[in-house]
């Protein structure tokens, strides 16, 4: 048994450049969103640790990080004792490098953001990836998934006034890419990926009307990144960031949209006669191994073995045997206004 909680990736607070809702504002959004932790990483600086946010708030455990940010190749480094200024350094495996050497988890951030040229927004990809030692990468993004449907005036409408209906889920290319990178015959530890919310509760005016996007009472019920422990989150709060540091490296995570159904309860491991594997880990020299899904509800599951869907079915319990070698990860779509929406991403496992 595995104790999930429910946490938000890639939060600007008014101590970022470009936020603009202080931390008791963040604080005060997720704990009304029944969130367990979030992980707020302002640009360039950790100045909410600095003022003695860090910690516990009533239940809601805040940790601060911070997002290295230059031209391209964003990273969130989570889990550090001091920022890792480089602002200035073009070259992200000095970063990478860093980050690891303080001990903390390195992540790549919206690796295929494509922006809004229609609205003037850039995009911030990251562009090398002959880089080595990161943790993890951002599978689904809330404002690159948000942000690319806004490709004309009426679609950008629509998005404003339904912005939890136009998300379509993880880029195709970024799946692709995770898939590849854990496929490699010469890697031995598999790359999490997560969910991000990249959120600044941004004012902007369109239409004659000045709109915020996102408030932060929106985005905690979007894109979640929810951490699988063996044990319960420790009351400790320096103890607890640790756990969820080691969650993120282990791969002991999964990536949910949550606007009307709670993803707690999901299961996904695979086990053979003598052995399971959860989220991370492999089974070595199998008898007889199968796929194991539970859902706390009815939905589409999709079984993609080494990149490719393998099975699927509309269930809230899913068994399957299996046969080949590989890595295996779960997706789940909903059904949501008579269509079937993006609900749940797993990580890997790996069957040698």
């Amino acid at each position: 048994m595995s104790f999930d909680y429910r946490g938000f990736f890639h939060i600007h607070s008014s101590f970022s450049h470009d936020g603009t809702t202080d931390i008791k504002g963040i604080i005060k959004s997720a704990k009304k969103c029944g969130a367990d932790f979030i992980i707020v990483t302002d640009h360039f600086n950790m100045k909410a640790k600095e003022e003695g946010f860090e910690g516990y708030h009533d239940g809601l455990l805040v940790i601060c990080g911070e997002e290295i940010s230059p031209a391209y190749n964003h990273y969130l480094a989570v889990g550090i004792k001091k920022p890792v200024l480089a602002e200035t350094d073009e070259n992200p495996q000095i970063y990478i490098d860093a980050v690891k050497k303080d001990g903390g988890a390195g992540l790549i951030a919206h690796p295929d953001h494509t922006g809004a040229k229609l609205f003037g927004i850039r995009s911030y990809p990251w562009k090398d990836w002959s880089v080595k030692g990161y943790d993890s990468i951002s599978i689904w993004d809330l404002m690159t998934d948000w942000q690319e449907k806004l490709t004309s005036y009426f679609k950008a409408f629509f998005a404003v006034v339904f912005p939890s209906f136009i998300l379509s889920g993880p880029k195709k290319e970024t799946l692709e890419r995770w898939d590849a990178l854990n496929m490699a015959p010469e890697r031995e530890t598999l790359i999490s990926g997560y969910g991000e919310i990249d959120n600044h509760n941004i004012r902007k005016k369109a239409f004659g009307i000045t709109f915020r996007i996102f408030p932060f009472d929106f985005a905690f019920k979007t894109i979640s990144t929810h951490v699988l422990l063996k044990d319960e989150l420790s009351k400790d709060a320096e103890t607890a960031k640790r756990q969820i540091v080691e969650a993120v490296k282990s791969s002991s995570i999964y990536a949910a949209q949550e606007s009307g159904n709670n993803a707690k309860g999901f299961e996904f491991y695979m086990e053979d006669d003598l052995r399971k594997a959860e989220s991370g880990e492999s089974l070595t020299a199998v008898k007889n191994p199968k796929v194991v899904v539970k859902l706390p509800k009815k939905a589409l599951i999709k079984i993609i073995h080494n990149g490719n869907v393998l099975f699927s079915k509309y269930s809230d319990h899913l068994e399957k045997s299996v046969c080949e070698s590989g890595i295996y990860r779960i997706e789940v779509y909903r059904k949501k206004y008579f269509i079937l929406s993006p609900w749940i991403f797993s990580n890997h496992i790996r069957i040698k």
